[in-house]
């Protein structure tokens, strides 16, 4: 209670203090502020009405003197004589006389009914001099229109200095007439004198009044023009305030004077005798604060009092008074009202710093009273914030008169010392955990096995600080093999078998005789149960046969004493091997100790990441060993396929890895930022080197293997020579018919030898044909298709005995009635495949293959075979072996592989292509292809080249081989510089040395390197 009392004590004296004094400040302070904003206002308002009445005053004082001397000017005789041409008007001395009183004047003239006017300018108060090209010291300028001749005016000019001494003469054609000019035809409809304007003068281009009356005589009105450039002048002194504006106005909105004369002149067409391109502006166009408002008040009578004005976000004090009886002009005074409230504020601020200054003073001095009462509590909490952030140990007790005080000091102290002991027991768990998690992390991340044993073994010792561990894995034969031993002691970091100086039989599961379940051991038995067996000291323990360990610490001089031994089961399955742990260290005495349960639960959970990882990674080594035999099955398979390719999909790996190798270890040229960086890249460019022609698979045996022209799945040579022998048999008929007949037995015989001879000479030369050797000329074919033209006579149906697809190509085929005379060779219709129906595995987009496709699947006709100019395959059938590589790309490209097998179908299927875009299925350029595919077309020619195992061909020979290559460089069929660097890295001599016989193997070899190379 008298912590609750002191603190409660504290703070209501501190908050009572705040409210009293903060509360009458704020009373005081409002109401002072209040009345001081009344205060402004009344003044602004006394202000205004001041400055309204000078206005006004100076105006009609202006006004007055205007209108005072018309008065005085048109009594004056002088003004209504016209001088004649080329003299000074008598009225000078009197204008400029007039026009001397005052700067705001600025000329003095008179308009004669016959259209003649005079003025006179007071330079000294104008612009105008410069304008009109009067001399530099011209004080005044006369300025006489007249008509001299019929309808032509003229303009003359006189300039004089201040004494009336004339300057100069400027003499101009005008269409100027007084009597078109509004002030002229308004001082005309009344006696009295009239103002005119505001608007803005036809030679000054300047706002100005003008005051004109109608007098007698000829001269028949007299005017007085008056520059606004001093009442602007005067607006911009009438400063209240910095952005104080003082201006005037006509009630129709129009503008009469501003402070800067410049804003009310716009550009117009001419309005109220200003000259045309200038006029005045509307109220509404020169961007004043609040300018429709003050025109509405005007408008409206309700004028000569302060009206607050608000336009946006700002807010304005403003007086608008009239300055005419007539309520036709007025004048506006418009101050921003926090420029006229800025003294209140700034009243305001001051008063309210004052009192904040007074209250922290105050507030001091109750904070220090207070504070000695709630010392002890202080303390008390600085040593609770010690237990809070974690400073345990460091709580001293804190004394005070108040036996509550007191007591709670005493229990923090204690409390302090009990959870710091607690908190360094966390802080252990923890940091064990996190090398768990860590260690998790470790070990589903490492690829490799041996390091993966290693790490586990490593980290399990860190664990249990154990100095000796043993890593077991089971074997197919059902026994626990020593994987990795461990002994800090010994200094024993040991692998398998080989790897150490001591015999570790492996730990039989079983008995191999009895098939009993070897319980006797440790090991074996933790590993049958699934549970780990924690042995303080082995020594004492009879269960378990601890023999071999006592053989071992005999020979070594060791002492095993504790044992923690923990099966490695992965999730859901059995065990695969197990941990042994040994000697547990104090860390504070250093002697052998037993693992505590802590220790064991520890070790148990990382077993199980570790068991779980090392599967993994047994699985992952499965599977790959199991890809790489898939792979090699394949491959196998397509070379066992036909005895033509034996053996191609084996040799090409070795030959591209060897390549591979070259460029990665290359520091220079071409290939210098080339690199098959890891085993991963590496297992990539192997897979796709051994899968580059498992499209094959797809291609017909008997295309492949077609060693002559009609050969299909059999040689149809024996059909051939089947109808050969028909007509031989025919002819021999035919010989013995006509000696049945009484023929001449002789001229007989004669043509019987003669047919026998051109049947065996015809079906030699068909037979030759059949073989391919030589290449065919136009003769050999012609030829042929005349052998073709002969006839033999079939005497059976020859839609007997068919399968269903040769019935269907025989179906839009009219039957013929036998016996039937059908020609030696032919080219039938059934004889040919049609691609419909028989799929397209080119025509995918997205594969986008660039090819061109023979109309038919297959063409068997006779003829059509047998006129294959050079080899044995027709287009059809060199496509279809062509297309082994699009069916390589399908295949390979529908596989699901793994992202560390992704470029896999890249890599295999670009080996036919060149570099200029000339090959085949998807006309791919260099640019198009990366190094691995360009290296995979070279391993794929050079193997082909010098194969030795296929029966159509002779094996090339390395300089052959070499000299065809170098071809097909200079033709950018193939890389050059990979080329280059093929023989420059000794490839062909190792790979011949390997693979070819030693007849391939020629002296000639080197030289035709070298010179391929240059």
């Amino acid at each position: 209670m008298s912590i609750k009392n002191t603190w409660t004590f504290t703070i209501t004296v501190l908050l009572a203090f705040a409210l009293v004094c903060g509360g009458l400040a704020g009373v005081l302070l409002g109401e002072g502020l209040y009345f001081g904003r009344r205060l402004a206002l009344l003044a602004s308002e006394s202000v205004f009405t001041e400055m309204a009445g000078h206005v006004e005053g100076h105006v009609r004082n202006l006004e007055s003197r205007a209108e005072d001397l018309i008065s005085i000017v048109e009594k004056v005789d002088a003004i209504r004589v016209l001088p004649s041409s080329g003299t000074e008007s008598p009225a000078l001395k009197v204008f400029t006389g007039a026009l001397s009183n005052s700067e705001s004047f600025y000329g003095l003239y008179v308009g004669h009914e016959d259209g003649s006017f005079y003025e006179v300018i007071n330079l000294t108060s104008t612009e105008l001099a410069e304008q009109i090209g009067a001399p530099g010291d011209a004080r005044w300028a006369s300025m006489t229109v007249r008509e001299d001749v019929p309808g032509k005016r003229l303009q003359t000019w006189r300039f004089y200095d201040e004494k009336l001494a004339p300057l100069g003469l400027l003499t101009k054609p005008t269409d100027y007439d007084p009597r078109e000019r509004p002030w002229y035809q308004s001082a005309r409809e009344s006696d009295r004198i009239r103002k005119v304007g505001p608007y803005v003068f036809s030679n000054l281009k300047k706002p100005g009044l003008s005051f004109v009356k109608s007098i007698e005589g000829t001269a028949k009105v007299v005017a007085i023009d008056i520059t606004l450039s001093a009442l602007s002048e005067f607006l911009a002194s009438q400063k209240y305030t910095e952005n104080t504006l003082v201006y005037t106005f006509k009630v129709s909105g129009g503008m009469i004077a501003f402070p800067d004369e410049n804003r009310i002149v716009k550009p117009s067409g001419g309005n109220e005798g200003a000259t045309p391109g200038l006029k005045m502006a509307h109220i509404d166009e020169i961007g004043i604060p609040a300018a429709d408002q003050v025109l509405e008040i005007a408008r409206e009578g309700e004028a000569s009092q302060t009206r607050t004005l608000v336009e946006g976000n700002s807010t304005f004090l403003g007086l608008i008074a009239p300055l005419s009886e007539n309520r036709r002009e007025y004048m506006a005074i418009v101050a921003p009202l926090d420029e006229l409230l800025g003294p209140y504020w700034r009243f305001g601020t001051l008063a309210l710093a004052s009192a904040a200054i007074v209250m922290c003073l105050f507030a001091v001095i109750i904070s220090v009273g207070a504070s000695g009462i709630a010392r002890p509590i202080r303390r008390l909490a600085g040593e609770v914030e010690k237990i809070r952030t974690l400073r345990f140990g460091s709580a001293e007790p804190v004394d005070s008169r108040i036996t509550e005080i007191q007591a709670l000091s005493d229990t923090f102290v204690s409390m302090d010392k009990s959870i710091g002991d607690y908190r360094d027991s966390l802080l252990d768990t923890q940091k064990d955990l996190r090398d768990l998690i860590e260690t998790g992390i470790s070990l589903s991340a490492e690829k490799e096995s041996r390091r993966l044993m290693e790490m586990i073994l490593r980290k399990a010792m860190s664990f249990t600080r154990a100095d000796a561990a043993t890593l077991y894995t089971l074997d197919q034969n059902d026994s626990l093999e020593f994987a990795i031993v461990y002994n800090d002691t010994l200094g024993l970091p040991r692998g398998g078998k080989a790897d150490n100086p001591f015999e570790f039989g492996a730990v039989p599961l079983r008995d191999p005789v009895s098939g009993e379940e070897n319980h006797r051991n440790v090991v074996s038995h933790a590993v049958l149960i699934g549970k780990s067996v924690n042995i303080p000291d082995a020594h004492s323990v009879e269960e378990f046969d601890f023999s071999g360990m006592r053989e071992f610490d005999e020979q070594t001089g060791y002492r095993s004493r504790s044992f923690l031994t923990v099966p490695l089961i992965p999730l859901g399955s059995k065990a695969i091997g197990a941990l042994q742990l040994i000697n547990a260290i104090d860390p504070v005495a250093g002697g052998i100790v037993a693992f505590s349960r802590e220790h064991q639960e520890l070790t148990e959970a990382m077993a199980a990441q570790a068991a779980v990882a090392l599967d993994n990674q047994n699985l992952m080594e499965a599977q790959e060993r199991l890809l790489d035999s898939i792979i090699k099955l394949v491959a196998g398979a397509i070379d066992a396929k036909s005895p033509y390719t034996g053996g191609h999909c084996q040799r090409v790996p070795v030959l591209a890895t060897m390549l591979a190798e070259a460029a990665t270890e290359s520091r220079d040229g071409p290939f210098k930022d080339f690199a098959l960086s890891d085993d991963v890249e590496r297992r990539e460019f192997e897979v796709a080197a051994w899968l580059h022609d498992c499209g094959k698979v797809t291609t017909p045996e008997y295309v492949v293997d077609k060693a002559t022209k009609l050969e299909t799945i059999y040689n149809r040579i024996h059909e051939i020579r089947m109808r050969f022998e028909v007509l031989l048999r025919d002819a021999e008929i035919d010989y013995y018919r006509v000696l049945a007949n009484g023929g001449d037995p002789d001229q007989s015989r004669l043509d019987l030898d003669r047919r026998r001879s051109e049947l065996t000479a015809d079906f030699a030369f068909v037979a030759e044909c059949n073989v391919g050797g030589e290449f065919m000329s136009d003769a050999d074919i012609e030829r042929l298709r005349t052998i073709a033209r002969q006839t033999w006579k079939r005497h059976f149906d020859d839609r007997l005995g068919l399968s269903r697809d040769e019935m269907k190509r025989k179906a839009e085929i009219a039957p013929e009635a036998v016996p039937v005379d059908e020609p030696l060779l032919a080219d039938k219709p059934e004889h040919r495949i049609s691609r419909k129906g028989n799929g397209n595995a080119f025509a995918d987009p997205e594969l986008r293959f660039d090819i061109n496709v023979p109309e038919q699947l297959y063409d068997f006709g006779e003829l059509h075979n047998l006129t294959i100019r050079r080899g044995t395959l027709t287009d059809e059938e060199r496509f279809k072996i062509n297309e082994h590589i699009i069916q390589t790309i399908r295949m390979l490209e529908s596989l699901p592989f793994p992202p560390r097998l992704k470029r896999v179908p890249e890599y295999a299927g670009a080996h036919h292509e060149t570099m200029i875009g000339t090959g085949y299925p998807r006309k791919l350029s260099k640019d198009d292809m990366s190094i691995p595919a360009r290296i995979m077309a070279i391993a794929d020619i050079f193997e082909a080249l010098t194969a030795s195992d296929r029966p159509y061909k002779k094996a090339k020979t390395l300089t052959e081989a070499l000299r065809i290559m170098e071809f097909m460089r200079k033709d950018r069929h193939i890389d050059s510089d990979l080329y280059d660097l093929f023989l420059r890295s000794g490839i062909h001599r190792r790979y011949a040395e390997q693979f070819l016989t030693p007849e391939q193997f020629d002296i000639d070899v080197d030289s035709a390197a070298e010179g391929a190379a240059s």
